[in-house]
């Protein structure tokens, strides 16, 4: 990291709009934000249950942020057969307004 970077982590997070605007604050225009992807957006339910956010949260978060570079970590082991699908959801929804702007 060079002098003046920001770094931000984000772990065990309900997703509801009070934290998401918390995340928002603490992460934006950060230029690495560390946070959790822990279930698939088709999983909501177990995330909501367990006061997680999912990766497409996590990406849309990171995009609405601002931030240069997002890490996704703290998955669920219920995907461990399927062990790109969290990091793909996440970068899905952190570029998806880019696609939509080439698109659109």
């Amino acid at each position: 990291m060079a002098p003046g970077q920001a770094v931000a982590y984000v772990t065990d997070a309900a997703p509801h709009a009070e934290n998401r605007a918390k995340i928002l604050r603490l992460a934006q225009k950060a230029d690495q934000l560390f946070i959790e992807a822990v279930f698939l957006e088709r999983d909501r339910p177990l995330a909501l249950a367990s006061h997680h956010l999912t990766a497409w949260d996590a990406g849309a978060i990171a995009r609405e942020a601002g931030v240069r570079h997002v890490t996704p970590f703290h998955h669920s082991a219920r995907y461990l057969s399927e062990p790109d699908v969290l990091r793909e959801e996440l970068f899905e929804s952190f570029d998806a307004a880019d696609r939509a702007a080439m698109t659109g």
